[in-house]
């Protein structure tokens, strides 16, 4: 698919983009990020309580909007990794990658034989039917954007190894398990802590690897709490709650005004059009 294909070609290119994490299992909330201009959604399912029903239907929302959409497995795991792909995604993500044969068996759960392990079953991935076997099987590689995560020292250790690998397109970085590793949980700009990421970011800046980070604003907050920074900590809450007041008040406008547009485009009964529109600018 057009989005797919573009998505990844972003990634493989290193070009600067920028996504939101999803965990709220409400298709609603996939559908408003998916129409306010990320470059991709971020649905996570390792830290949430999102099930599968949950996603199939945020999946759903967030495409519909033409928006790629990746999700976070909950770890590395090919019944994990299987019922992910069968949802049609445009990426998918495995948390804390540790070694090279980690890496390889990842990206293998993601390509049908005789380069992978992946098994044949797709669902939404092939419109029920609608699209033809075997054009997806021969385009799944390309559509599909694979990441891993960097969250340990030992996987810092190992990196010159794991990105041989031609099959990941980007390495995203956890910065707060990565400090768990080296006994410091949660000093996430601790100098020691930064100078594992430094070590990394040099490796695969120099392969010419995609790079990414998971972060927000309560990590920044709280970097100037332990640092005793209060004038610091104010401005960062003061910034990080105005973004906040300004992107709720878009969101608002785009809810109250897109509502009869949302739900026609559903095919919503005209007669219930009314009443339906009055109920879903509740949400708001």
């Amino acid at each position: 698919m057009k989005r797919s294909i573009e998505f990844k070609e972003k990634v493989r290119s290193c070009r600067n983009i920028c996504g939101t994490h999803v965990a709220i299992n409400h298709p609603v909330i996939g559908s408003i990020f998916g129409s306010t201009g990320f470059d991709f959604v971020w649905v996570d399912t390792e830290h949430t309580d999102i099930s599968g029903d949950d996603l199939m239907n945020m999946i759903a929302a967030v495409q519909a909007a033409e928006t790629p959409v990746i999700v976070r497995v909950p770890l590395n795991d090919l019944t994990a990794a299987k019922h992910t792909l069968e949802m049609g995604v445009d990426g998918i993500i495995f948390p804390n990658i540790t070694t090279a044969a980690e890496a390889k068996a990842a990206m293998d759960m993601c390509m049908y034989p005789p380069k992978g392990t992946r098994g044949f079953g797709p669902l939404r991935a092939v419109g029920y039917g609608l699209r033809d076997m075997d054009e997806y099987i021969a385009a799944s590689d390309a559509e599909l954007t694979r990441f891993i995560q960097i969250e340990s020292r030992q996987a810092v250790e190992n990196l010159p190894e794991i990105i041989k690998n031609p099959d990941i397109d980007g390495y995203i970085f956890g910065p707060c398990d990565l400090s768990g590793t080296i006994g410091e949980l949660n000093r996430v700009f601790g100098d020691n802590n930064l100078a594992l990421i430094r070590q990394a970011v040099k490796i695969l800046k120099d392969a010419g690897k995609c790079i990414g980070v998971s972060t927000g604003s309560n990590v920044i907050v709280a970097r100037y709490i332990g640092r005793k920074d209060p004038e610091s900590r104010d401005r960062a809450m003061h910034t990080a709650l105005a973004f906040s007041i300004m992107a709720g008040i878009v969101l608002m406008v785009i809810g109250i005004i897109g509502a009869p547009h949302f739900l026609t485009w559903t095919n919503c009964d005209p007669e219930l059009l009314p009443q339906a529109t009055l109920y879903f600018r509740m949400y708001f």
